[in-house]
């Protein structure tokens, strides 16, 4: 086992665990109904890496600001808590408790107009002399 402790970064744990257990399975994707993938440390470093280059072909670099639906802003602070949120929505989704189906609410005029002007006041940054 790698000590977390040793690393400033999660990224550079998971380099050297590449290096170490690059055929080791490294993530077990799965709702709960049954497991749906299983990705060796290789083949998670694969896919990062293809995720990595979307963000960057659409101008999200070091330092950019990612906004949600609503407008709010990602940030470091509450990046975990929303993939955990949408990992727990998914997983709710597919259990279908209540037996109700459905999804999230629609987004609404209010959410529309929300973002948009999100949106205008992080242009309006990004053109503000530095």
């Amino acid at each position: 086992m790698i000590p977390p402790e040793r690393y400033e970064s999660l990224g550079e744990l998971l380099r050297d665990a590449l290096v170490q257990y690059k055929s080791e399975v490294a993530l077990i994707e799965a709702n709960r109904k049954q497991e749906a993938r299983r990705l060796t440390y290789l083949e998670l470093m694969r896919e990062s890496d293809r995720v990595a280059r979307y963000l960057e072909d659409a101008g999200v670099g070091a330092g950019a600001r990612v906004l949600r639906h609503d407008g709010r802003a990602f940030t470091a602070a509450n990046i975990n808590e929303a993939l955990a949120l949408r990992d727990l929505m998914a997983d709710l989704r597919a259990a279908n408790p209540l037996g109700a189906g459905g999804g999230a609410k629609p987004f609404a005029k209010a959410d529309r107009a929300r973002f948009l002007e999100a949106l205008e006041r992080e242009l309006r940054a990004l053109k503000r002399p530095r």
